[in-house]
């Protein structure tokens, strides 16, 4: 079953105008595609990430409500 796609041709709507084909790129995309599925699935607010830039290790910690969701990826 597929909740939702991204691809990164949509990445300019958000500031990203150039470099649509490389690694950095790709990583943009599945942010989005993960934001866009805690929004369908109503958890955006429970999984906030990291707001503020400075450049230190993140690390998104599970809350006691409900789980994160999981993604498989098809090679």
């Amino acid at each position: 079953m597929v909740l939702a796609a991204a691809y990164s041709h949509e990445l300019p709507r958000y500031g990203l105008e150039v470099g649509l084909t490389n690694y950095a790129t790709a990583y943009c995309t599945g942010l989005l595609l993960a934001r866009r599925v805690l929004k369908m699935l109503e958890m955006e607010d429970e999984y906030q990430g990291n707001v503020e830039a400075t450049g230190e290790d993140y690390s998104v910690e599970s809350t006691e409500s409900r789980r994160p969701f999981r993604t498989r990826w098809l090679c």
